[in-house]
């Protein structure tokens, strides 16, 4: 198993990314490690957006901008999250209903 599927807990945003974006261009053991992985990192991704703009709240002047801002991107990774969870759900559950292949005739 490749280093990039294993749970991630990085303390940046811009380290989550670069993790996701990593993640979608190696080639996994099966779709639904791929899944569970890229919901793992979406997950963290929505917590640590979620805890800077509450550490780092915005200047007064600015706050119903940034506010808007902060909300869409967490709601944005929250949603995806929901979406990769789905996703590996439906795989799992059409692994189950469809027979594996028979072997390769020699």
């Amino acid at each position: 198993m490749n280093n990039i599927y294993k749970p991630t807990k990085a303390n940046n945003i811009n380290q989550l990314t670069d993790t996701l974006k990593l993640s979608q261009k190696e080639k996994p053991a099966s779709e639904t490690e791929l899944l569970s992985h890229q919901a793992n990192i979406l997950n963290n991704l929505f917590e640590n957006i979620a805890l800077e703009y509450l550490t780092n709240p915005p200047a007064p002047d600015r706050y119903a901008e940034s506010q808007q801002h902060w909300l869409a991107l967490a709601l944005k990774a929250q949603q995806l999250t929901t979406q990769a969870i789905k996703a590996s759900a439906s795989v799992d559950y059409m692994n189950h209903l469809t027979p594996p292949p028979p072997p390769p005739k020699k």
